[in-house]
């Protein structure tokens, strides 16, 4: 064998050695197929009557279902006795509940020691609690989503991250107020679908009286903080021996403070009685809307 054979001999093996080491290190480091399961967030058996969301940033938010309505209540500062407490749209809520109970594929990440990795380590994830009748039947905190609209969470009990898709869940991840109020002057779950019912679109208002701010910015106010005087005032008779009183302050944008005031009836539960009178979220509705609720029946 010539010495310019021998050359070309070790070239070529040089070069499938090459090759071979690449498709190795291709192969090593390809991503493997996800492992996936179907399951859902919450036992579809369970009819909750209680959810805590908690949020790092915009701090937490408790769900009540009380007697025939549901209950929001949410701190107002930190280090405060004053807690905001509103009347829920019980749609959302149930439609939330819902999605949790939905058959999903989730699909497994990595174990635990990469919390950081997926927005999940302590104070910086989303959390949800459920409950029934005091018992915890879900808890599950909610990282960060991907390039894939998956969403990254854990279950305390289990040592493996997962993911699934964001898209039936984003929408309730948020302890924003003006998310989970009624939308409706007389709530439904507290009037009934009576002809006399009226709607309107609400926004919790936000900072001083008479600046308006976007709807959920800032803090909200509370009922007591605000002078009520020369209020307009529309009682509702449901006839269930309940008072619900709409209060009505003009502001400086032509627009109206609101507040849902009840006096509930003797006939009312305890539990109900307490929550009725905690209501003091302050919503600001248009001038529309005022207009629609005054008018004669």
């Amino acid at each position: 064998m010539t010495a310019s054979n021998v050359f070309l001999f070790a070239k070529k093996a040089r070069l499938q050695i090459f090759l071979l080491a690449l498709a190795a290190l291709y192969f090593l480091s390809a991503p493997k197929s996800e492992k996936s399961f179907k399951t859902a967030l919450l036992n579809p058996k369970y009819d909750v009557d209680q959810i805590f969301l908690s949020d790092p940033q915009n701090g937490s938010l408790e769900l009540k279902k009380v007697g025939s309505f549901w209950f929001g209540q949410k701190e107002f500062l930190a280090n405060s006795q004053d807690s905001l407490c509103f009347v829920c749209d019980s749609f959302m809520v149930q439609s939330f509940i819902k999605a949790l109970k939905n058959i999903v594929r989730v699909y497994e990440v990595s174990g635990k020691k990469n919390l950081k990795a997926f927005g999940l380590q302590e104070g910086q994830s989303f959390l949800l609690r459920a409950k029934k009748d005091g018992k915890e039947v879900t808890c599950v905190n909610f990282g960060s989503v991907d390039s894939q609209k998956r969403i990254f969470f854990c279950v305390p009990k289990r040592q493996k991250i997962f993911s699934v898709q964001s898209d039936f869940l984003i929408p309730y991840i948020s302890t924003d107020p003006s998310l989970w109020a009624s939308p409706e002057i007389f709530p439904k779950s507290l009037v009934g679908a009576d002809k006399k019912y009226r709607r309107g679109k609400i926004a919790l208002e936000s900072g001083a009286p008479g600046l308006a701010l976007e709807r959920g910015a800032g803090l909200p106010l509370l009922a007591q903080n605000v002078n009520w005087q020369g209020a307009t005032v529309k009682t509702f008779d449901a006839q269930d021996g309940n008072v619900y009183r709409a209060y009505f302050l003009p502001k400086t944008d032509g627009d109206y403070y609101y507040w849902l005031n009840v006096s509930p009836s003797a006939q009312r539960t305890q539990q109900e009685k307490e929550a009725l009178k905690k209501i003091n979220a302050v919503f600001n509705v248009s001038s529309w809307t005022f207009e629609r609720v005054m008018e004669q029946e």
